[in-house]
């Protein structure tokens, strides 16, 4: 499992040794606080452990075993992860931690069969701003078209495939745009923005 932990903002303890730079500080009841940009698991692990506090408030009955089984099944591939092995690897581990989707997860899961009771079926993409491929999950399989538009409505890109995950949209200009996918049975349109 991996989460954001470069370059994260953090209070420094007054007990610590090492030096730091020290990006800014704050004057409070008298005592100066000194804070730094860190980079680690020590910036990571906060932002796991405030996804489990929120599995857990939404379903108190999960078991360890179930929060990993969570966070492992709803974490989310993307272009930096690429494509990685049912096993996970050992830089990106499961994939990018996905705090909704857990929480959805927690809300429905049943450990005595160690899914979820109800499919997560709720399509999204990412990143959202992008650079180079936007990413999908959750898509119905089956023959799909798409189309991005511009704010003026001009076609820019349009497709269509059997089992889409992803679209190459390096060379749209930075700017919104709308992309509509539409399959037999279904349409849905989002908004994203392009990156330079």
């Amino acid at each position: 499992m991996s989460a954001p932990g470069v370059s994260v903002e953090s209070s420094l303890s007054s007990f610590r040794d090492g030096g730091y730079n020290i990006t800014s500080t704050v004057d409070f009841d008298g005592t100066e606080y000194e804070f730094a940009r860190l980079s680690g698991t020590s910036m990571s692990g906060p932002a796991v452990a405030g996804v489990v506090a929120l599995m857990l408030e939404a379903n108190p009955e999960l078991t360890p075993a179930d929060i990993r089984s969570i966070l492992e099944s709803t974490a989310r591939e993307d272009e930096d992860t690429g494509t990685l092995p049912a096993s996970g690897d050992h830089v990106w581990g499961h994939g990018k931690v996905n705090a909704a989707q857990a929480v959805i997860a927690a809300l429905t899961w049943d450990s005595n069969m160690g899914a979820t009771e109800l499919a997560i079926n709720r399509v999204t993409l990412f990143p959202n701003p992008v650079r180079n491929q936007l990413w999908f999950s959750e898509l119905p399989s089956g023959k799909l078209a798409w189309h991005i538009f511009d704010l003026h409505g001009q076609l820019c890109q349009s497709g269509q495939a059997l089992e889409l995950s992803t679209i190459d949209v390096s060379e749209l200009q930075p700017g919104l745009y709308i992309i509509h996918l539409q399959s037999a049975q279904t349409s849905r349109g989002f908004k994203f923005l392009k990156h330079p």
